[in-house]
């Protein structure tokens, strides 16, 4: 297995806080933090990574100089190397508890809560919620294999998850480090796409695992408020 990336994490909405100027300055410090240096970084860099800051879209992705990419997860701006494709990662994930996951540099969340008390079901992309009587555990977060498919929630039939990855505009470089969720070899979640509808709540559902996936530990944010 490849060792864990170096990374740096800013709080977005902090960020957005500062002068511009100081923005500058953070990002290039950011940038000689994770790289060493910024020699091979110029004005159009840093404001590209500006651009993705203050973009419409909540997951975007820069490729920067030296083989290093900036990447936005909500309020979350990351510095990071890509994976490698040929890098493979499996978690066994704790139920309930919390499961760091070094080589994504974040961390998923498991809670078992009655129905009763949720008002209203996450929307599956980084928040999900699952019938728990119909799941076999242990559960395990990795990336995609070769073969892998199932039914998106909604859906009549069955998918490829690579081509439910393609039909997402997700990048070829980039679907190594998309999780996803599996029950021995049934997938449950491709994590930030969609849920599947084998094990969705229904109006039989009375215990639900809900999950928090979150692209960085808050506890080791480079950035913070």
């Amino acid at each position: 297995p490849s060792s864990i990336p170096d990374i740096v994490v800013l709080d977005r909405r902090q960020f957005q806080r500062h002068h511009l100027a100081l923005r500058r300055r953070i990002l290039r410090l950011a940038i000689a933090e994770i790289a060493g240096e910024t020699k091979d970084f110029y004005f159009g860099h840093f404001e590209s990574m500006l651009k993705i800051v203050d973009g419409e879209s909540p997951n975007a992705a820069l490729p920067l100089p030296n083989g290093w990419e900036v990447r936005r997860a909500y309020d979350r701006i990351c510095f990071q190397r890509p994976m490698q494709p040929d890098v493979e990662f499996a978690y066994e994930i704790a139920v309930p508890g919390r499961t760091e996951l070094p080589l994504l540099s974040g961390e998923i969340i498991a809670a078992i809560k009655d129905v009763g008390n949720e008002s209203k079901l996450p929307a599956g992309k980084f928040q999900a919620a699952f019938d728990l009587d119909r799941i076999q555990f242990p559960l395990q977060l990795r990336n995609r294999r070769a073969g892998d498919r199932f039914q998106p929630f909604g859906m009549a039939g069955t998918k490829k998850v690579k081509d439910l990855l393609i039909d997402a505009k997700v990048p070829q470089h980039e679907r190594v480090r998309v999780p996803i969720l599996v029950s021995g070899d049934q997938i449950l979640w491709v994590v930030g796409h969609r849920t599947s509808e084998r094990f969705k709540v229904g109006s039989e559902t009375k215990r639900l695992l809900y999950l928090t996936y979150l692209p960085q530990p808050t506890e080791n944010r480079y950035h913070k408020s």
